[in-house]
């Protein structure tokens, strides 16, 4: 078998392994934001908490998807 280093190609800035990172965080984010939801909705999260962890992963999300654009 005759294997040719020169034909793999990686990206040398690791954009595809940024990229694959950003969305596992984006899908935690989402996750967190349902579990959110989940236990507003059955009584167990006052809203004032709600009202800033909602803030605060609305925060993330939004960076994460600019740089996820960027990419």
């Amino acid at each position: 078998m005759n294997f040719s280093p020169s034909k793999i190609t990686i990206s040398s800035d690791n954009t595809d392994y940024m990229s694959v990172s950003k969305r596992c965080q984006l899908r935690s984010i989402e996750a967190q934001q349902r579990r959110l939801v989940k236990l507003y909705t059955g009584g167990s999260l006052p809203e004032d908490v709600l009202g800033e962890e909602s803030e605060r992963l609305r925060v993330q999300r939004e960076r994460l998807e600019r740089e996820l654009r960027r990419l």
